[in-house]
C-alpha cells in the first residue's frame, strides 16, 4: 500500500477525515475536558509516515492530533525505491515540518492548539525482516521526536504452557509488532501518560515536557541514545549467533 505516493495521499485524506469525525463527535459531547489530550494517532509500517502526513496537508486537524505513536515505520528513508514519487513523498514531509517548527519558534505567543505533535517512534528491532532499526529513527529529521526499540519498552515475556521465557532482546518481526500484547501495553501507558501530561500542564503544545512525563522504565531516545541501543542490539545478536 505504501509503494506509490498517490496511495498515500489518499490514505491521509481518508485519516484527516476521520479525525475530524472524531473530534466533531467529541465536542457535542457533554464534557468539555473530552478532547483536553487530543487525539492520538497509532500507525503501523508507511502508515506513519501518512500519520505524519495529516497535520500538514490538513492543518485543520493540528488542533487536535497531540501524538503519533509509529510501530517499524522507516522515518528516515524508505529502504525500497519502487517509485521516486514515494522519496518525493518524504522529501515533502521533511520540508514542511521544518517550515512548521520555524513558524512555530518565530511565534512565541501562539494560540492554543497550535503547537506541533509529539511524534514517538517504536522500531521492532534486528529481527524486522522489512525496516532496519536505523530507518526508524527520528532524532535527526524531526525535533519532536522520540525513538525506541520495542525490546527496550517491553516487559519480559514468558511463553504460554511452556515454562519458558521468550527471547525478546533482538525484537520482532515487521508483523508481529502490530499485535504483540506486550508491545501494545507499551502503547496504552504512552498514550495515558501524554493524556495525563496534556492535561496537568498549563501549555497544551509543550512538547519537551510531555516527554519528560513519559514512564521512566521505558528506554525512549534521542539521537544519540537510539544510535547506541541499536548498536547494543547488533552487539548482542553478534554474541548470540555469532
Amino acid at each position: 500500500a505504501g509503494l506509490h505516493a498517490s496511495r498515500l495521499v489518499r490514505q491521509a485524506h481518508f485519516v484527516a477525515r476521520s479525525v475530524m469525525t472524531i473530534a466533531s463527535a467529541c465536542e457535542d459531547d457533554a464534557s468539555p475536558d473530552v478532547l483536553g489530550g487530543g487525539i492520538t494517532i497509532v500507525a503501523h509500517s508507511v502508515g506513519g509516515i501518512v500519520a505524519r502526513a495529516v497535520p500538514l496537508l490538513y492543518p485543520e486537524t493540528r488542533r487536535y492530533v497531540k501524538t503519533i505513536i509509529t510501530l517499524a515505520t522507516p522515518h528516515a528513508a524508505f529502504p525500497y525505491a519502487f517509485d521516486s514519487t514515494v522519496q518525493q513523498f518524504y522529501s515533502y514531509i521533511q520540508k514542511k515540518e521544518a517550515e512548521t517548527m520555524a513558524a512555530a519558534e518565530d511565534h512565541e505567543n501562539k494560540s492554543e492548539g497550535d503547537g506541533a505533535e509529539l511524534i514517538v517512534s517504536i522500531s521492532a528491532g534486528l529481527r524486522d525482516e522489512l525496516i532496519p532499526p536505523h530507518s526508524c529513527n527520528l532524532g535527526r529529521i524531526n525535533n519532536n521526536g522520540v525513538s525506541g526499540l520495542a525490546a527496550d519498552l517491553m516487559s519480559p515475556c514468558t511463553a504460554e504452557g511452556s515454562g519458558g521465557r521468550v527471547d525478546v532482546s533482538l525484537g520482532m518481526d515487521h508483523k508481529a509488532i502490530s499485535w504483540c500484547h506486550n508491545v501494545l501495553s507499551a502503547v496504552r501507558r504512552i498514550i495515558y501518560a501524554n493524556v495525563a501530561a496534556a492535561a496537568a500542564s498549563d501549555s497544551p503544545n509543550d512538547v519537551l515536557g510531555r516527554v519528560r512525563r513519559m514512564p521512566q522504565d521505558m528506554q525512549l531516545n534521542t539521537d544519540t541514545g537510539y544510535d547506541k541501543a541499536v548498536k547494543n542490539e547488533e552487539a548482542l545478536m553478534v554474541h548470540s549467533y555469532g
